[in-house]
Parts: C-alpha cells; sequence; structure tokens
C-alpha cells in the first residue's frame, strides 16, 4: 500500500509524469527525498521507479553526499553505485538539455505562417532569450519550456501557428529524452514509457 502512491509518481510512463510531476512529491521541497526513493526501489526490486528517481536526485546536487536527513538524527545513503550513477547521469542530462533548446527554439516559421517575416524575427528573439535562461544548461531537461514559450510568443508578437509549433516541439522532445532517460543513469528498464514496467539491469 505504501509503494503504490510512490509508483503513480516514479513512472515509467511519460504522460503520467507530464500529468502529475514528481517534484516535490511527499519532500518537504528537499530533493534529497529521492534518496528513500531509490533505495525502497532497490530494496522492493521496483526497477520501474529508478529512472525518475534518479532524475529527481540530481536536483539536490553535491548534497547527495550527505543524505537524507531523518527525524531521529540518522541519515540515510544512496549506496556509492547509485550516487555516482547519479552524479553521471547529470551531466549527461545537462549536456542533452543544450542540444534541446536548440532543438525546440528554431528560428523557421511554421509552413502554414502568414506573417514569415515577422515571426521570424521574434523566433530569433526567442532561441537568444532561451540560450541565455539559466535553465537552458540545466540537468532539469525534462521541465516543459511550455510557460516561456506563451509568455515569449505574446511578448514577441509571434503569431498562434508558430506558437503551437514551438509548444509541439516542446513536448516531443521532452518525449525523446524520456526515452532514453534510463540509459542516461546505466539502466535498462523493460516496459519503459509504457502503461506497464517490468525489470531492470545495469548497461555494460
Amino acid at each position: 500500500q505504501a509503494l503504490r502512491p510512490l509508483k503513480e509518481f516514479y513512472t515509467p510512463s511519460f504522460q503520467v509524469c507530464v500529468d502529475n510531476p514528481p517534484v516535490g512529491f511527499l519532500s518537504d521541497d528537499d530533493d534529497r527525498f529521492n534518496i528513500a526513493v531509490v533505495n525502497v526501489a532497490r530494496l522492493t526490486d521496483t526497477p520501474s521507479m529508478l529512472p525518475t528517481a534518479f532524475y529527481q536526485c540530481c536536483e539536490a546536487g553535491g548534497a547527495l553526499v550527505h543524505g537524507w536527513p531523518h527525524e531521529e538524527g540518522l541519515s540515510e545513503h544512496l549506496s556509492p553505485d547509485d550516487l555516482t550513477r547519479c552524479f553521471e547521469g547529470r551531466d549527461r542530462l545537462a549536456r542533452e538539455a543544450v542540444g534541446l533548446v536548440g532543438r525546440v527554439f528554431v528560428c523557421s516559421p511554421a509552413a502554414q505562417c502568414i506573417h514569415p517575416g515577422s515571426c521570424e524575427l521574434s523566433l530569433r528573439d526567442i532561441q537568444a532569450d532561451a540560450l541565455a535562461h539559466e535553465d537552458a544548461g540545466a540537468a532539469t531537461i525534462l521541465a516543459s519550456w511550455c510557460s516561456f514559450i506563451v509568455d515569449l510568443a505574446e511578448e514577441k508578437g509571434l503569431c498562434s501557428l508558430c506558437k503551437e509549433m514551438l509548444l509541439k516541439r516542446d513536448l516531443e522532445e521532452g518525449r525523446n529524452i524520456w526515452k532514453v532517460l534510463p540509459g542516461l543513469f546505466g539502466l535498462e528498464v523493460e516496459g519503459w514509457d509504457g502503461d506497464s514496467a517490468g525489470g531492470a539491469s545495469l548497461s555494460n
């Protein structure tokens, strides 16, 4: 019963994660809570939870080394192998994030755009703002750019077709990253990006 709500948030389904992001889940805004999620997934042999849990662990950065403090004064830690897996995965996520921004924020207007000249200028401005954004190279690559796109589209006078083009690309690139998320942490998860999950094993 305790595992069920965790599995609903730390899920192999991209759509479920989009609808119910696990950020801050039961964590009091302390990303180190995800250390416990990783350990529970290991203890209960529930590998479908691992990729999302590792992804959330990345938010804690170097604080992961100190573990997640319990109320009784003890701290829970990742195993040395899982700690290494998390830091190496964080580096891979950050590298992927740079490419994702370039793929989402292209400067070519939508095919049916009726103001291609002005929209191209707007798209160039939006791309420049995205590349300069503090999250452009961050490991939080699954965080949608939707709000950013909507706000900048209005500010820069982008047409609705070009705005929808960016929003569609944002969703598509998020799914593409989701598909390879286990591999970024050196995992193979059977049934990943589906409605059910199976076993997992370390990749060589």
